[in-house]
């Protein structure tokens, strides 16, 4: 079970609120494996495989919502987003980018042989 699919009861749900959860996909379009951006937000354009899985996620996740609220229910949805200076959640010019933290933490899982190459190509945070 995850919300991409529904969750709770058909019309439980008063009001439902969730954070950061909207950008995993529930399938991976594979289009950024071997890409050094590992994440589509750092790319200058989000690839089209991505943005098309983007899309039909959102469809099935509001619908989900939808039967399960309760009528007149409601649902707040904060979600990351890029700004016009391409700063997001853990890329900014202040202090340590989270991506380039997870880029290092990843490549040291194959320097130690803890995955393969495929996997680490692979990735996409």
């Amino acid at each position: 079970v995850g919300f991409h699919n529904q969750c709770y009861a058909s019309s439980s749900i008063d009001f439902g609120v969730s954070f950061t959860a909207m950008h995993w996909l529930s399938a991976f379009p594979s289009s950024l494996k071997g890409d050094p951006s590992m994440h589509a937000a750092r790319c200058s354009e989000a690839p089209l495989p991505e943005k098309e899985q983007a899309a039909k996620d959102w469809t099935s996740i509001l619908q989900a919502r939808s039967k399960e609220l309760v009528p007149g229910g409601r649902f707040v949805c904060v979600n990351f987003c890029k700004n016009a200076d391409g700063y997001f959640l853990g890329q900014t010019d202040v202090g340590a980018s989270m991506w380039d933290s997870f880029q290092a933490a990843w490549d040291t899982l194959k320097e130690q042989n803890l995955i393969d190459e495929e996997e680490r190509l692979g990735v996409s945070f």
